[in-house]
Order: structure tokens, then C-alpha cells, then sequence
């Protein structure tokens, strides 16, 4: 047998040995996993973070999310009670559009945040995901807004940051303090 030939069958057994490595490597599926991004979300209120204000003061907020997102707005109060804001009996809104800022409230909301009592230290967290957030269960106000059923504001924090890894969905959070006083 000559050197061209045995080349030759050599070269055809490599051709088919790659052809068929390539039909299987296409064939078998890959493990791929989907990492989804952090959602920027910021809050403030409308004179900025760690502001005092003072008993009568009328309150908002101004929020800005980079993208599309599922938002679930938390009040703790300076004796630590926690209180979601939204979604709520009067304000159903799914989700918010990336924008620049939105007001909280605004005019087309049935709710106004005033200073009373008690005073002290209280934030205002805000949430954001590209899912809608699990049922936290709570006792509804007459206001529309709910009292959540939960230890303290960072077990739920943890709790939401742990549903958000294991459903691997884009999630982020911010927060604002503010002073208040009589």
C-alpha cells in the first residue's frame, strides 16, 4: 500500500472522527444559566437623605429605577413598625417604567405623608425586581395601607434578597432616613 492511500484513509477516518464530534457536540444540550443584573433603584425624599422634619410637615419622595421593574415601597416607622405603602388597597400599580424620577405620592394617589407621632429615626425602603414580590402577609388599614406581619425590616429585606437568587431575577433596593420632631 502506498504512503498517498494509507494518507488518504487516514484523512477521511479524521474527517468523519471531526464530523461526528461536531454532531454530538451539537446535539448535546449545555447548561447555560441566565445571570440577570442588579436593577439600579434610588429614593429620597424631596429635601434629600437625613433631613430633620418637623410635626405638620407634608412629606414625599422622589424614586428612580434604570429599568422596568416591580416596585414594593416600605415605611419603618421610629418605633419600628413596618408598614408597605405599595402596592396597596387604592394603589395597584404592577410596575414602573425607568424614568428619571417619580413623585411619591403624586396627585393621582389617594394618600399625603404628613409628620405626627411618633418621632424619631424612620426610613422609607424601596424594592424593585423584574418579577412581581411574594404576598407578605400584614393587617390592612382603613387608609389602604398594611401593617406587615414581620420580625423587622431586615429579616424582610434578607428574606426578599434570598427569593431573588433562587428564582435568579433582577433585583435591587434603596433606602432613605429622615428625622422627625415635634
Amino acid at each position: 500500500m502506498s504512503n498517498r492511500i494509507l494518507i488518504s484513509q487516514i484523512g477521511s477516518y479524521l474527517f468523519y472522527l471531526v464530523v461526528a464530534f461536531l454532531i454530538y457536540a451539537c446535539a448535546t444540550p449545555t447548561k447555560t444559566k441566565t445571570v440577570k443584573t442588579n436593577i439600579n433603584v434610588s429614593i429620597t425624599s424631596h429635601l434629600g437623605d437625613n433631613q430633620t422634619f418637623r410635626k405638620g410637615d407634608s412629606l414625599y419622595y422622589f424614586l428612580s429605577l434604570d429599568q422596568k421593574a416591580y416596585v414594593l415601597l416600605i415605611y419603618e416607622t421610629a418605633e419600628k413598625q413596618i408598614i408597605q405603602i405599595f402596592p396597596n388597597k387604592f394603589v395597584q400599580k404592577k410596575t414602573f417604567d425607568a424614568v428619571n424620577f417619580y413623585r411619591i405620592p403624586d396627585k393621582s394617589m389617594p394618600l399625603s405623608f404628613e409628620v405626627s407621632e411618633p418621632f424619631g429615626r424612620e426610613s422609607i425602603w424601596v424594592f424593585a425586581a423584574d418579577v412581581p414580590f411574594p404576598h407578605t402577609p400584614g393587617k390592612e388599614t382603613e387608609n389602604g395601607l398594611k401593617v406587615l406581619a414581620v420580625q423587622n425590616m431586615l429579616s424582610l429585606k434578607k428574606r426578599l434578597e434570598n427569593i431573588s437568587i433562587q428564582e435568579n431575577t433582577s433585583f435591587g433596593w434603596d433606602r432613605a432616613t429622615i428625622i422627625t420632631v415635634e
